[in-house]
């Protein structure tokens, strides 16, 4: 697989070029390839092209590009990774970040116009229980065991839960070993974060972590052909979501004309209706 430069002269191995939601979208297209195929008036109409299981992680992958699109916010000082897979089931990390601040796993959530509320380790979204604070801290063991079997310099690992698109992210009692937060404040939360390595000892752990022979494990398939493969699902979700808007503009412009030509066909009318 290719590498890629960086200063120092490190190499960065394979797992640099891995996207955001990779690990999602393959498990996405596995559960879409149950789906009947889609008629012609169910294109027509704009029927939903998604199962519902799919549906989740369909989401999924969309928040995890939007944390991507926030963390490239962060200066050329660090290196991000994608959809880290760290078990032979699928398991993965959603980003990691490499900088001066040391290493960073974020783990990302997707709950659009949600209420988040944070208590020590319970998370609650829309009052809901969810194991995020859990998943993080595996996040953070994974990685921690994974830097020690390496001769490298000693960096602290923190964990993060950032939630995408949430209404409000309520933290009462913050985790005492992950930070939970609205993806909108992420790369000000990493900037805030103390500076402990040097330039040389972010690039020594650069080239470690985008290796594969650091986690053990080597992801399955190419990644352009489950890009390129989740790519054409989302047009197809995105063309329905269009046509299902039209319609329903149609039908607005329907019944807005069926008003005016009954207050045309009755005169007086409104100045009855507002009398």
């Amino acid at each position: 697989m290719p590498t890629h430069d960086v200063p120092g002269a490190v190499r960065l191995d394979d797992l640099t070029d891995r996207v955001p939601g990779q690990t999602l979208m393959a498990a996405c297209l596995a559960e879409q390839a149950a789906a009947p195929p889609r008629g012609r008036l169910a294109r027509v109409v704009g029927a939903r092209v998604l199962t519902d299981a799919a549906r989740s992680w369909y989401v999924g992958v969309v928040g995890e590009r939007v944390t991507a699109r926030l963390l490239e916010g962060l200066g050329p000082e660090h290196v991000v990774l994608h959809s880290i897979p760290v078990t032979d089931s699928g398991t993965d990390i959603d980003h990691l970040v490499v900088g001066p601040m040391g290493v960073v796993t974020v783990h990302t959530k997707h709950h659009r116009d949600a209420r988040v509320w944070v208590g020590g380790d319970t998370v609650l979204v829309a009052g809901q229980r969810r194991p995020y604070v859990h998943a993080a801290r595996s996040d953070r063991t994974r990685v921690l065991r994974a830097l020690a079997a390496l001769t490298l310099p000693v960096a602290p690992v923190t964990s993060l839960v950032a939630v995408v698109h949430a209404a409000r992210v309520q933290v009462r009692c913050a985790p005492e070993d992950v930070r939970v937060v609205d993806a909108r404040h992420l790369v000000r939360t990493l900037r805030r974060l103390p500076t402990v390595l040097g330039q040389d000892a972010v690039w020594a752990l650069a080239g470690a972590v985008t290796s594969t022979e650091t986690w053990g494990v080597r992801p399955e398939g190419e990644p352009a052909d489950v890009v390129a493969r989740f790519a054409a699902l989302g047009r197809e979700v995105r063309v329905a979501r269009a046509a299902r808007l039209a319609w329903a503009g149609a039908a607005c412009a329907g019944v807005a004309a069926g008003l005016v030509a009954v207050v045309a066909a009755v005169p007086g009318l409104v100045g009855a209706l507002f009398s």
